[in-house]
């Protein structure tokens, strides 16, 4: 009974450890969800940037205009590259989370199954308990009427 109470303490407590792995799983999912925003956001910019750029060929771009627009494409290029970077290690992360949050997962599923054992083990032991005191009462009660038949046919015996 101890060790079911223990190992409900670790249950509670695997639990609550789950919860927060998946919290920090889901939170990271969010930040992928940010990024990706995010990104879709500059490379939106730089379709519009380009787009202008074009518009503007037609008309008398100075090199200087031009060079400046390629210039700031460029940044863009750049900027995207390195949230891309960052949004691959923020995968990474998540999978690590995301193995973290299953790992707690399974060892919830261990305490669960050891508690259901030890509550099926009480639960057997009390049935064979059961078992053996209605045998015992059985063999009391067919005693005594052996006894009770006995003194009877000693009574008409005698």
């Amino acid at each position: 009974m101890a060790d079911d109470r223990a190992l409900t303490k670790v249950l509670e407590l695997r639990k609550k450890l789950e919860d927060d792995e998946r919290g920090k799983w889901a939170e990271s999912l969010k930040q992928i969800e940010a990024f990706d925003a995010q990104l879709k956001r500059l490379e939106d910019f730089k379709k519009l940037y380009l787009k202008e750029l074009a518009g503007q060929k037609g008309s008398n771009l100075s090199v200087q205009h031009y060079l400046a627009y390629q210039g700031f494409i460029d940044r863009l290029d750049t900027a995207y590259e390195r949230q891309l970077k960052v949004r691959e290690d923020l995968k990474k992360r998540s999978e690590i989370l995301r193995q973290k949050y299953l790992t707690a997962r399974q060892d919830r599923r261990i305490i669960e199954s050891l508690l259901e054992k030890h509550r099926q083990a009480t639960l057997k032991a009390q049935s064979k308990a059961e078992a053996r005191m209605n045998d015992e009462f059985v063999s009391a009660r067919q005693a005594r009427l052996l006894i009770t038949d006995s003194d009877q046919y000693f009574l008409r015996i005698n």
